[in-house]
């Protein structure tokens, strides 16, 4: 049993191994035109969305409140005004600690 376990760990860290290094490896060796490099450009945003914002419009609710919302707002707050992520991703998970305190 455990020596099938291992296998199985090793496969499955060999296919990941293998799906990911060649476009590292070779990524630089080719170059993409301007159009797909913009496409790409908007994976990050279209990942970190997808991430954050069914969380925050479904409904999680602790005692008929959704926590999420007003920590989601707040982080869009002051990601506007100080331009700095670090304090914004702060008062998010802040504000979503506070609320899961208080209610």
């Amino acid at each position: 049993m455990r020596s099938s376990l291992y296998l199985l760990f090793l496969g499955m860290a060999a296919v990941t191994y293998l799906t990911r290094f060649p476009p590292l490896w070779f990524g630089g060796m080719i170059n993409f035109g301007p159009r797909l490099r913009r496409g790409l450009s908007f994976i990050p945003v279209g990942v970190f969305a997808a991430m954050t914002v069914p969380p925050v419009l479904t409904h999680h609710e602790v005692n008929g409140f959704n926590i999420y919302l007003p920590a989601a707002v707040l982080a869009i707050l002051v990601a506007a005004i100080s331009k700095n992520p670090l304090w914004s991703m702060l008062a998010g998970v802040a504000t979503v600690a506070a609320l899961r305190f208080l209610i």
